[in-house]
């Protein structure tokens, strides 16, 4: 099967948020908690905004994360090339304007699916693959060739985070806000 495409600036922040799996949900999290715990310190102790500064910059960054990193991808021209594969039992023929790849599936150590993307790893990267350059069919063909090649892998890499951690993670971030608004309020 043949797929042609684009990345866009929304698939490198899927992608980028599938990569690094759950701390993409808890750091914008952590970084909601922080910018409430600034703006809280600001309305209790108003007369000292500099206490503010550093977890409200900090809180920014954590919710923001991903648009930067994916912004830094785009300043680094990856995006806007036409991407042509060839996929079949054999691998993946990959090129673009300035390169001509093949890649054996013995080449990808697993592979993850998001909403919209498919991801290939190999030692240190991933490769994206939209599920928009694939008509139905094709994405079953694909999805059915990564599983025969790379399932295993896959799935005892996959984890999940159970919702018992996530409530430690959000009381945990509730007692750190509290802690900071109390800390606040006895230094006066």
């Amino acid at each position: 099967m043949k797929v042609v495409y684009k990345l866009s600036e929304k698939d490198l922040r899927e992608a980028l948020g599938k990569n690094a799996g759950w701390w993409t949900k808890v750091t914008p999290v952590a970084g909601i908690l922080l910018l409430a715990g600034a703006l809280g310190s600001l309305i209790v102790d108003p007369g000292h905004p500099a206490l503010a500064i550093v977890p409200a910059g900090v809180g920014l960054f954590m919710i923001f994360m991903l648009r930067m990193q994916a912004r830094q991808m785009i300043k680094r021209g990856m995006l806007g090339d036409e991407i042509r594969a060839e996929i079949s039992d054999s691998g993946i023929d990959a090129s673009n304007s300035v390169a001509n790849t093949k890649f054996l599936w013995g080449a990808f150590t697993r592979y993850a699916e998001s909403k919209n993307l498919f991801l290939l790893y190999q030692q240190g990267t991933f490769n994206i693959y939209p599920k928009r350059a694939f008509n139905s069919e094709d994405a079953d063909t694909f999805r059915s060739l990564l599983e025969q090649y790379l399932g295993s892998a896959s799935k005892a890499y996959n984890r999940k985070i159970s919702p018992k951690t996530w409530i430690f993670f959000a009381v945990v971030g509730m007692a750190f806000v509290l802690a900071a608004i109390a800390i606040v309020r006895n230094s006066r």
